[in-house]
């Protein structure tokens, strides 16, 4: 029976983090610099104004603080300026995900043609989850040295909360979502070329957003050791992201095209200033 405990297991496990988060920030470094010629091509003109692409800029934008912060907290090997940079990746790591979350809102009271019924319940959601942001944010002071020399945050464990309450209102958003898409499709005795578009897409993220939240969740509560308790915290904040933004650029792509149907114009009057 491995001693998840045992000083050595601990290390060698830090060092796996340290790799694996490494990794998973390169790739979306990637993600990031090879799609600049989306926002680009607003400012060009090339593509029509969407009032939608400052939220979804400032969700990549946001990732990518918490990226470079991520880093600098990996390959920090003194105390000074630790609390500042757990603080800094926490703030920028949770304004990704509100970021996120409210393109997702968007999208729901969208398809539900701001229904005010479901644009209370999805406001009510997202503001509840970026309460729980917060409070993630004023946890993240205490600070030390980790193994392998890398900064990090004391308090892992009180983070829980904040991760299923993120994961409960994703599902909960994605969920409205698709019986909304459903509802459209079953007015219509047929989905259209967008409607399929939305639908795939809503499967999934729905798909991506539980294997991605409730992975981090169940070892945070498993509570091996410390490295093990956070090892999927940065990948699923990355896997939201990416996942918000690229479906954002899909839906884009949706809407420029000549192919679109009714759904298009009930989405294009919320989507588009």
């Amino acid at each position: 029976m491995v001693n998840f405990h045992d000083p050595a297991v601990v290390a060698e496990d830090n060092l796996a983090l340290l790799k694996f988060w490494h990794v998973v920030d390169g790739i979306f470094l990637w993600e990031f610099f090879t799609n600049l010629d989306f926002e680009w091509s607003f400012i060009q003109g090339r593509r029509s104004y969407r009032w939608t692409i400052w939220i979804y800029s400032l969700s990549r934008v946001a990732t990518l603080a918490a990226v470079v912060g991520n880093l600098v907290l990996l390959n920090l090997n003194s105390s000074v300026g630790c609390t500042f940079s757990v603080i800094f990746a926490s703030v920028a790591s949770y304004l990704a995900l509100a970021a996120a979350d409210l393109l997702l809102v968007i999208r729901v009271m969208a398809i539900w043609n701001r229904n005010k019924v479901v644009v209370v319940i999805a406001t009510t959601i997202w503001t509840i989850n970026g309460a729980f942001f917060i409070q993630g944010i004023s946890r993240s002071h205490s600070t030390n040295l980790s193994f392998g020399g890398s900064c990090k945050a004391l308090n892992v464990q009180a983070t829980k909360l904040t991760m299923i309450a993120s994961f409960l209102a994703d599902v909960s958003l994605l969920v409205i979502m698709l019986v909304g898409l459903f509802r459209i499709d079953s007015h219509r005795n047929g989905a259209s070329a967008t409607g399929r578009i939305l639908w795939n897409q809503g499967v999934i993220w729905l798909l991506l957003t539980t294997v991605a939240g409730v992975v981090p969740i169940v070892f945070a509560f498993l509570d091996l050791n410390e490295p093990l308790s956070t090892i999927f915290r940065v990948p699923w904040i990355i896997a939201m992201s990416m996942a918000a933004t690229r479906m954002y650029r899909a839906l884009d792509d949706a809407l420029s095209s000549n192919t679109y149907e009714n759904l298009v114009f009930i989405l294009a009057s919320t989507l588009t200033a």
